[in-house]
């Protein structure tokens, strides 16, 4: 019989692990470490934990404030993963040698989050013998909170890479919009959903529209993969 924590992870991990995996293919003519890679996941999964204590301490401050809630925990839970990448840089000398590899570290850092986070919502409704629960449970994970992280570290990602080979001070600006918008797509997808009392059009409207982000973040992919520095480009 499968322990509740082997159908948890197994569920937890899967869907973020099957879309690490397509990711990486976008990066298969210069592919990052593997070691980086895994270091990298498992920091942004470590960053769960951290945003969990966190946010309880928040939680009894801005209770009566949803939206203000929202907007602190999506904060956290953005600067957390940003930080995840910034660590496996700098303690594992992860390589950011093209403009492309912020998106690949910052979409790592956030499917790792997400597998964690996945398999700590599972546990109870596997725990408590809803097999069927744990199930649906997984698959609305997949279909939203998952792509959610996917997409919001990706829109800072990308804007990382779209200014890998500007000036430092165009990069400032850069950093803003990237991290300001991870943090209004969090927020929005929260809380639209709770205005929306989690109803089946809520749901449908919600998570159609991460999943609709999809098609922009491979285009952005694409682009970000021709950018070369203008100064090896001279004839």
């Amino acid at each position: 019989m499968i322990s509740t924590l082997g159908l948890s992870l197994l569920f937890g991990f899967g869907p973020p692990l099957v879309w690490l995996t397509l990711w990486l293919q976008e990066d298969v003519n210069h592919p990052e470490p593997r070691s980086a890679i895994i270091k990298t996941f498992t920091l942004g999964g470590v960053a769960v934990f951290i945003a969990a204590v966190t946010e309880k301490l928040i939680e009894p401050l801005l209770q009566d404030q949803i939206f203000y809630l929202f907007l602190s925990w999506s904060v956290i839970e953005e600067g957390l993963k940003l930080l995840a990448v910034l660590l496996a840089l700098h303690y594992f000398r992860a390589p950011i040698d093209e403009p492309i590899d912020w998106l690949i570290y910052m979409i790592t850092a956030a499917l790792g989050f997400a597998a964690v986070e996945n398999t700590l919502f599972l546990l109870e409704p596997f725990s408590s013998s809803y097999m069927l629960d744990g199930f649906v449970l997984s698959n609305l994970r997949f279909m939203g909170a998952t792509v959610l992280h996917l997409v919001a570290s990706a829109a800072h990602g990308a804007a990382l890479g779209l200014c890998f080979y500007l000036s430092n001070e165009i990069k400032y600006r850069y950093y803003v919009i990237g991290f300001s918008t991870a943090v209004i797509v969090h927020v929005l997808f929260n809380y639209l959903l709770v205005i929306g009392n989690n109803s089946a059009t809520a749901l449908i409207a919600v998570f159609g529209g991460v999943w609709l982000l999809i098609l922009p973040l491979i285009l952005i992919f694409e682009k970000i993969k021709t950018i070369k520095n203008s100064r090896n480009l001279i004839q």
